[in-house]
């Protein structure tokens, strides 16, 4: 017999073993630019860049550039409906007439 091991199949690291590394895709042709806006907006238009990221862009982009429906005229709306309510049962009297002798 020989002092030597068996060679075991378990334990140590494997080729190809383990997480795959993710390599950063890079995008051509964005614009250098200082707004946030623009570039959603040229990654958006790109052709070049994945669907699912141009998807991601559109919907950041999306709140700057149209408003909700509601969310336009809530505070005239209250305005108004606050006239409305002042001018019926519950409006303010009239101060009581001076007179002075």
């Amino acid at each position: 017999m020989t002092n030597q091991q068996p060679k075991r199949q378990h334990g140590g690291a494997r080729a190809g073993a383990g997480r795959p590394t993710n390599t950063p895709q890079l995008l051509p042709d964005m614009p250098k630019t200082d707004s946030p806006l623009e570039w959603l907006l040229a990654l958006m238009g790109n052709a070049d860049a994945d669907v699912r990221l141009r998807v991601t862009a559109a919907t950041a982009a999306l709140p700057y550039m149209h408003a909700r429906k509601g969310e336009a005229g809530v505070k005239s709306e209250a305005e108004s409906a606050a006239k409305q309510a002042s001018r019926g049962k519950y409006a303010a009297s009239r101060a009581p007439v001076r007179l002075v002798t």
